[in-house]
């Protein structure tokens, strides 16, 4: 991965090679991540929607999440494979706001 991925998980408070080492990657979900790292991805992006619907949940269970000491496994693999794909369009389009215009433009062959 790139300086950039590294840098994205230093500052959600995630082992900086989560995102390039499986095996690390494997480590984060058995632990489970904590709720922190989640509260500095909602502290990253506005969009909470996408938050929740990858966890599963509603805006104020993401609450609750933010709280939790440790997410279980399948939110930890969730938040994780979400927060990879967010890292690398921040990668790609340098920076946050810039990654929040392209997630909530509309695709039309999407019907959007």
């Amino acid at each position: 991965m790139t300086a950039p991925m590294h840098a994205f998980a230093a500052e959600l408070g995630l082992d900086p090679k989560v995102f390039e080492n499986s095996a690390c990657f494997i480590t984060a979900v058995r632990t489970g991540v904590s709720g922190k790292v989640l509260q500095q991805a909602l502290a990253q992006f506005e969009n909470r929607q996408l938050f929740a619907g990858a966890l599963n949940t509603d805006l104020e269970g993401l609450k609750e999440y933010g709280s939790a000491t440790r997410l279980n496994a399948q939110q930890s693999e969730s938040l994780l494979d979400s927060l990879r794909i967010l890292g690398a369009v921040r990668a790609v389009w340098g920076s946050r706001e810039l990654t929040e215009q392209w997630l909530d433009s509309p695709v039309q062959a999407l019907g959007g």
